[in-house]
């Protein structure tokens, strides 16, 4: 399982529509395959920030559904100041 976290800087006075933004279109990443879901949220302690959860079957289906992003993409811009991606190869616990 492939943990994707997007963690953005959301423009003063955006996070309203940023938030719109994804609500409306967050369908762009759930319908993709191999990705098992999407969340995203704003900050408490920053107002400003906001992050996306993805959780992905594989890298390679990551990779592949990348090219149907660019309509999410269009307006982004206009919205934020800055993104910070990060891969995750999780496991599973397996403990008692």
């Amino acid at each position: 399982m492939i943990i994707e976290r997007v963690e953005f800087e959301v423009k003063p006075g955006q996070m309203d529509a940023f938030m719109a933004h994804c609500r409306d279109s967050g369908h762009v990443f759930s319908n993709s395959k191999g990705c098992v879901s999407f969340s995203y949220g704003r900050g408490v302690e920053n107002p400003d920030k906001a992050i996306f959860i993805l959780r992905w079957d594989s890298v390679a289906a990551h990779e592949a559904a990348r090219d149907g992003f660019a309509a999410f993409r269009g307006p982004m811009p206009d919205l934020i100041n800055s993104a910070a991606v990060e891969h995750f190869d999780m496991q599973a616990w397996a403990g008692a």
